[in-house]
């Protein structure tokens, strides 16, 4: 995040067929302080006053937002399952000061019940490292780096775990089916706790795009499509009420309520 100036974003009516907001944003990250206080403020004000809240960030690579969320949130977990992606997040941890609010959880989130084993693929994408939790990404531009294991742990458990009031999922190809997994864990209050699900999600998606040819584009293997994400989130009760774009038109980050 260093060096990217304070975003101001550019909130556009709804087209017909998108009856959401857009925010557009501009520079390498649609993650700033400013976009994420905006969103929680016109959709989940409540999360801004009083306390204590919580985010629970999945895919959190290594720890880019950290700065951001501990803006707004008192407790904070991360949970990323490439050693060399927590080390990076420790140390900014360690520059913050923020041990006390802030919980590293070195693991992949999947779907299913019970912890496993679970190994994960580090690659190089378009100079960009990153680790996929959906698993080896077949695509002819990929480089792979190495391979290491880490426990996987459900979704679920996490939920139960760190009960946050923002659920944050970007795990590079598995984020229609997590988020699938927290919507229908949450349909229901915890009969131990109480605890009724996050306020917000905020998903990872792509958006279908056409060739010059007029044709679609094949489909994304890193991100959920938008609409697929869409329905299955409406199956238990949550609506898209904005999504910010950046480097790119085809890549958005999704922001989902619940109720009307």
């Amino acid at each position: 995040m260093e060096g990217v100036t304070p975003l101001e974003a550019s909130i556009s009516a709804s087209s017909a067929a998108d009856e959401d907001l857009i925010w557009y944003a501009e520079g390498p990250y649609a993650w700033t302080f400013h976009l994420l206080e905006q969103a929680l403020s016109k959709f989940a004000g409540h999360l801004l006053v009083g306390g204590p809240n919580r985010v629970l960030h999945i895919g959190a690579h290594q720890g880019e937002e950290l700065t951001y969320y501990l803006g707004i949130f008192d407790e904070i977990a991360l949970v990323e399952p490439d050693p060399a992606n927590t080390e990076v997040i420790e140390d900014r941890v360690r520059v913050t000061s923020s041990h006390s609010r802030v919980q590293i959880i070195q693991a992949a989130a999947v779907s299913g019940e019970g912890d496993r084993d679970w190994t994960g693929d580090r690659l190089i994408f378009n100079r960009y490292d990153f680790t996929p939790m959906s698993g080896t990404m077949e695509r002819p531009d990929r480089t792979l780096v190495d391979q290491f294991a880490v426990q996987a742990r459900p979704i679920q458990s996490l939920i139960r775990r760190y009960m946050p009031d923002l659920l944050v999922i970007d795990t590079q190809g598995t984020e229609l089916e997590l988020a699938r997994a927290a919507a229908r864990h949450c349909a229901e209050p915890d009969p131990v706790t109480g605890y009724t699900g996050p306020a917000m999600m905020i998903v990872e998606a792509y958006t279908p795009q056409r060739n010059a040819r007029g044709k679609m584009r094949p489909k994304v293997k890193c991100a959920a499509e938008l609409g697929e994400l869409d329905a299955a989130l409406g199956e238990y009760g949550w609506r898209r009420v904005v999504r910010w774009v950046y480097d790119t038109s085809l890549y958005t980050d999704a922001c989902y309520v619940r109720g009307a």
